[in-house]
């Protein structure tokens, strides 16, 4: 922008907060819409906010990416987040278990001098309190407030360095929000064995199977989407799986903070561990437990507990509770190959007529050829009975195209 449309911009952003009030909707008209809003009173020819069903801060952040001449420098400014995680992994041993201890309440913090220390409290304090202020109350004000105080009167250390800070990526690069998935495949499913052929879409996110270019690495959030069968031996268009909601949050475990990793799921699916052609179950799930990254955000390896509740009524008394543990690892390679496998053990409390347990696992590779386009293989496998004979392999190839 020149000066002069930079200052016509801020006095509309300034005449509107003076002086209008504008209704705030999370998918469409949200606060990343609104600043492009604000971009076109000085662009008017950029046509920065026309979205079809939603406007996603990173799709935004495209918009403007995508106009030649329209950013001239990126520049990273860390999170509260990333800044603790670096502080505290410059910490020595002494300062660390300092640094423990004073946040527990095993020291005061009055007693501790190494400014180094105190650095790291003060950003995991501010950072407790962006997080949640609701719950940033009773000892923690006051702990910050003395925290403050100590630090300002403790000389900084000159020969403290700190570890380089990973600028993680941009959202610009990463793929597009709605994806269509074209593919094919061959599986051992009892009446439905034989090859079949996939058709779905997506409205969005990111799953976690995608290659995580542009996003945080190994979590999801996906909504609504549908997948369509054709299956060669039955010569029948089958619709195989309507997913509501699926999100997956594999925050890690660290030297800073401990947060747990969790996952969720709504869909209306077809079971794999029942000899079914046609049954469909109404499915809800979820689970909690801890991630790791070893050494680098590029690897994960997570374990969680949960459950799945079943509605259908090919199931006895059309419901089933599935108590599960999982668990999975994950490796990215460079900025387009990613492989994800994860397995589960899973309960069926009240079943009669089909073993009391069994399992699932799925091993999927993806790779990333642009923005818009990537190949994915899956293979899945799941346990019908006590029988090696009766279990489940599924394999398909898709490619889908993000747009």
């Amino acid at each position: 922008l020149t000066p002069e449309e930079t200052r016509f911009m801020l006095a509309n952003a300034w005449e509107v907060e003076m002086n209008a009030y504008l209704d705030y909707f999370f998918f469409d008209e949200n606060c990343s819409w609104l600043i492009l809003r604000f971009l076109e009173v000085a662009k008017p020819d950029w046509e920065l906010s026309e979205f079809i069903i939603s406007a996603i801060p990173g799709e935004t952040v495209k918009r403007v990416t995508d106009i030649p001449g329209a950013v001239k420098r990126v520049s990273f400014r860390p999170s509260l987040y990333k800044k603790l995680l670096q502080q505290v992994a410059s910490l020595s041993s002494d300062d660390l278990a300092s640094y423990r201890a004073a946040l527990s309440g095993g020291i005061a913090v009055e007693s501790v001098d190494r400014a180094p220390v105190l650095d790291a409290l003060l950003t995991r304090l501010q950072y407790e309190k962006q997080k949640d202020k609701d719950a940033f109350t009773d000892e923690w004000p006051a702990l910050l407030r003395r925290t403050l105080v100590k630090r300002s009167k403790t000389a900084d250390d000159p020969a403290h360095r700190l570890v380089a800070v990973s600028d993680g990526t941009r959202p610009d690069l990463g793929h597009h929000a709605t994806r269509w998935s074209l593919g094919g495949g061959i599986t051992d499913a009892g009446p439905r064995t034989g090859g079949f052929a996939e058709f779905g879409v997506r409205s969005s996110y990111h799953d976690l199977f995608n290659v995580d270019l542009g996003f945080s690495p190994f979590n999801e959030i996906s909504f609504p989407g549908f997948t369509l069968r054709w299956y060669e031996r039955s010569r029948r268009l089958q619709m195989e799986e309507v997913e509501a909601l699926a999100i997956v949050s594999l925050q890690p475990v660290t030297e800073a903070v401990t947060p747990l990793s969790w996952r969720a799921r709504v869909a209306w699916t077809s079971p794999k561990d029942l000899d079914c052609v046609s049954c469909r179950a109404l499915r809800g799930e979820g689970g909690v437990g801890w991630s790791w990254m070893p050494g680098s955000d590029r690897n994960v390896l997570w374990g969680l507990l949960g459950g799945r509740a079943e509605i259908a009524g090919s199931l006895t008394g059309t419901f089933r509770w599935l108590p599960w543990a999982e668990a999975g690892v994950g490796r990215s390679w460079g900025t387009r190959q990613k492989v994800v496998a994860l397995g589960r053990a899973l309960w069926d409390v009240k079943s009669r007529d089909r073993q009391s347990h069994f399992f699932e696992a799925v091993l999927g590779q993806t790779h990333q050829f642009s923005r818009e386009w990537e190949a994915r293989l899956l293979v899945t496998a799941a346990q019908r009975g006590e029988s090696i004979a009766q279990n489940v392999l599924e394999s398909k190839i898709l490619l889908n195209r993000y747009f």
